[in-house]
């Protein structure tokens, strides 16, 4: 149930992620305005990067410790680091790159109003391991 719980985490981490990171231009130049920060050239990064800390600082303590960046998972566990095994893995990174993209595209086609990306969500290497053609 645990490995369960880690991939649903994950989806809603990745969702949340990409939902939030297409707005931080918009929060980043609402607090410069707020503030009155205009005439400081390093205040919109430093803004910027305080915003990605407390976002995922804030989604990792509410998704129980999920992560949004299938590399991170990938690297910890080539190092050795606990908490993830190689069945972990397996469910929790399809998890979060299948939510990715759908999310991305969703973003684009629909808050954009054009479609960017074609993802066809097709198993082709699963196919060919198992002799059928991907359609």
């Amino acid at each position: 149930m645990g490995v369960i719980k880690s991939a649903i985490g994950d989806m809603l981490m990745t969702f949340s992620w990409v939902v939030l990171s297409a707005t931080f231009g918009l929060q980043t130049t609402e607090i410069i305005s707020a503030a009155g920060l205009h005439g400081i050239t390093w205040a919109p990064l430093a803004i910027t990067t305080f915003l990605i800390f407390v976002y995922v600082s804030l989604f990792t303590v509410v998704f129980g410790s999920a992560s949004f960046n299938p590399t991170g998972n990938a690297a910890f566990y080539a190092a050795g680091i606990p908490g993830d095994t190689l069945f972990t893995l397996a469910i929790r990174l399809p998890a979060q790159v299948c939510n990715l993209n759908l999310k991305i595209q969703t973003f684009f086609s629909k808050v954009l109003d054009f479609e960017v990306l074609n993802l066809n969500f097709r198993l082709c290497f699963v196919c060919t391991n198992l002799n059928l053609s991907c359609v």
